[in-house]
């Protein structure tokens, strides 16, 4: 097995990560376990194929909401790697889920307004069109926050925040899992608009980012990639973190709405 040190993954040169990928490879081939948010879900299929490839081992990936991510990890959810959102490092940290020298921020994102192909984009440039917009919207796509969402719990923080009346909140058609879900009911014409995660508006095919909220009614959300303390395979998950800092993975990012970090 290969010791890596916190530097290799905070640098993430290329010559580095393909060497200890390569270097990997050659061992026993290992069977990750990720545990991850579905602040990457556009991009994982092709990291996951490119990074099997190369390393030769098995990436097995499991897709929560934050919420319910944190609470099966603090509950002894059993996983290599995490990659988990900042609105829950902190509990997560405090409950000693994370093996501090493997800690790596992977990608940023915002909270965006989704649309239909060929859609003409809502006024954004202030909270007051954006209630507007929303008032004049049959119905608004969002993350359910029952189910552990947390844009669904943030959007409807705003809601209170920007004094919302019945009438507004009665635009939001509530959809359970990610944001993968509110693209999806924007593209099947069940919803105007939605408003979820940058990283999760592109997962439908037929749909595109119709603009940021304004910076009063935005969250930005890093992503950080850790080991945890009882992982099976460390040095292969330090490897697949390592991975997700490559040029050809912050390509991906960009193309679906993340900022690599």
């Amino acid at each position: 097995m290969i010791p890596v040190s916190k530097t290799i993954c905070s640098l993430a040169l290329p010559t580095v990560i393909l060497s200890l990928v390569s270097a990997v490879a050659q061992a026993q081939a290992a069977e990750i376990k990720v545990l991850s948010t579905g602040i990457f879900r556009a991009v994982y299929p092709s990291v996951v194929q490119q990074f099997e490839q190369a390393s030769g081992n098995k990436v097995v990936l499991t897709i929560e909401t934050p919420f319910s991510l944190r609470d099966k990890l603090i509950n002894g959810a059993e996983t290599d790697v995490v990659v988990a959102p900042s609105p829950v490092m902190k509990d997560i940290e405090a409950a000693g889920k994370i093996v501090p020298d493997s800690r790596s921020a992977i990608g940023e994102t915002s909270i965006v307004v989704v649309l239909r192909d060929g859609a003409s984009a809502p006024d954004l440039s202030s909270p007051g069109t954006v209630k507007q917009s929303i008032r004049k919207a049959k119905a608004v796509a969002i993350n359910d926050p029952s189910t552990g969402s947390n844009v669904g719990r943030f959007i409807m923080g705003l809601a209170d925040k920007f004094a919302f009346d019945d009438e507004l909140r009665s635009r939001f058609k509530m959809y359970r899992g990610g944001g993968d879900q509110v693209a999806n009911a924007v593209v099947n014409g069940e919803a105007d608009f939605g408003i979820t995660l940058s990283s999760e508006a592109l997962t439908a095919k037929g749909a595109k980012i119709g603009g940021r909220l304004p910076p009063e009614m935005n969250q930005i959300n890093i992503a950080y990639g850790f080991l945890v303390p009882e992982a099976k395979e460390p040095d292969a998950g330090r490897a697949f973190i390592a991975f997700l800092h490559t040029p050809q993975v912050a390509t991906l990012m960009s193309e679906s709405g993340i900022e690599p970090k």
